[in-house]
């Protein structure tokens, strides 16, 4: 996919606020955990989303376009209960060490993940650029997460 410069500024405005988002919603959704723990608030937060995202629909396109839900292998909905897991342990982690220190471990395990999947699932070929980016990466978790 080859963007020029004006829409690859406008992916990157979108990118970093996703990213921004992301970090406020860790934010309240630890705050509810502090209230109903982290497996209530999980399913809290995803209720919510459920219903924000019907409100969406039916101010946008409608219900009239519905997707084929059996067009797809059925272990890729997994993702929605990956989902749930990713968000209960999120508002597990966040009061105990802080937003930051999580947002920075969760991205560490991310490109760890990453670099696996592409590795051994995906079967790409070694990529030195690769591996010492996930190493740097790691580097800056252990470091981020040491005692000052």
């Amino acid at each position: 996919m080859n963007l020029d410069k004006s829409e690859l500024l406008v992916m990157a405005m979108i990118a970093t606020t996703s990213g921004c988002l992301v970090g406020l919603s860790r934010i309240l959704n630890s705050k509810i955990s502090l209230v109903f723990g982290p497996i209530p608030s999980s399913i809290l937060n995803h209720l919510v989303g459920f219903l924000f995202l019907i409100f969406l629909i039916s101010i946008t396109i409608g219900f009239r376009v519905w997707p084929d839900i059996g067009s797809t292998e059925a272990i890729y909905y997994l993702g929605g209960a990956l989902g749930v897991i990713f968000v209960a342990l999120n508002n597990y982690l966040i009061p105990k060490i802080g937003v930051t220190q999580t947002v920075i471990l969760v991205t560490g395990g991310q490109m760890l993940g990453s670099y696996l999947i592409d590795a051994i699932i995906r079967q790409d070929p070694f990529s030195w650029l690769k591996f010492v980016g996930v190493i740097l990466v790691a580097f800056g978790v252990i470091y981020s997460a040491r005692k000052k």
